[in-house]
């Protein structure tokens, strides 16, 4: 059994989470506890709200992941303080950070003055934290085992976000649901409004409906969002097939 305790310290809307073998436990900000919008420092109150959640201690965390990696890209940040005009006050308001930041051990310390951790330390690079905050935590595995039982392997693809251009760029865009169309037609230019519409407007057993998002719900959701969207996708098929008589 492995605890790992990630935290976003000394940086804005800092926070703490706790993953139990891959499984998210708790995450929550320090703003929370503090009630001062955006609080940057140490999450010491976020810290002892996730032990207390998982009814464990700080000696039963094995590793600390920080938000923050001292040695990463420091060319570009040396060459951004000495082209930007930054003032001094800011630098040195920058180093103490950084200070901070690397005595994890001792801010653990400092909080939980009667616990002892003797996990490991790692420091992250801010950005790469990004992304593992995204899928490392997120239920991708169970999409990609129920998309492989039907003879679908999407491990190798990746999400975007819509770019301008696609709205000229293709000849259709299909949403999975009501809040998504919205958001499509919102920033589509007027001429392409109409190349977006409900994925299940294509559908036959489910049409006009909304595909779900299974996330966070039981397995069987994964089942039932892929039901959907095959139903969907044949439709497209059909009428695709209809309109360009193919054969």
């Amino acid at each position: 059994m492995t605890y790992i305790l990630g935290l976003n310290a000394y940086h804005a809307d800092a926070a703490a989470c706790l993953v139990k073998d891959g499984d998210l436990v708790a995450a929550v900000e320090e703003e929370r506890f503090r009630r001062i919008k955006h609080w940057g420092g140490f999450p010491s109150e976020s810290i002892r709200y996730c032990l207390k959640e998982a009814g464990i201690s700080l000696a039963d965390v094995g590793h600390v992941a920080v938000n923050s990696d001292n040695a990463a890209n420091r060319w570009r940040k040396l060459a951004y303080v000495l082209t930007s005009g930054v003032s001094p006050s800011y630098i040195i308001k920058r180093l103490r950070h950084r200070g901070d930041r690397a005595d994890v051990a001792g801010n653990l310390q400092r909080t939980l003055p009667d616990e002892k951790f003797t996990g490991t330390v790692h420091a992250v690079e801010h950005h790469l934290c990004h992304l593992a905050s995204a899928f490392l935590v997120s239920p991708f595995d169970k999409a990609v085992e129920c998309a492989k039982r039907r003879g679908y392997e999407i491990a190798h693809l990746v999400a975007r976000r819509v770019a301008p251009a696609d709205f000229d760029r293709f000849d259709a865009i299909l949403a999975m649901d009501k809040a998504n169309l919205a958001s499509l037609r919102t920033i589509a230019p007027t001429r392409c409004k109409n190349k977006i519409e409900l994925l299940l407007d294509y559908g036959d057993e489910h049409y006009g409906k909304e595909v779900p998002d299974p996330y966070g719900r039981p397995d069987k959701a994964f089942e039932i969002a892929l039901d959907m969207i095959e139903d969907g996708c044949r439709g497209l098929a059909a009428f695709v097939t209809r309109r360009h008589a193919v054969r």
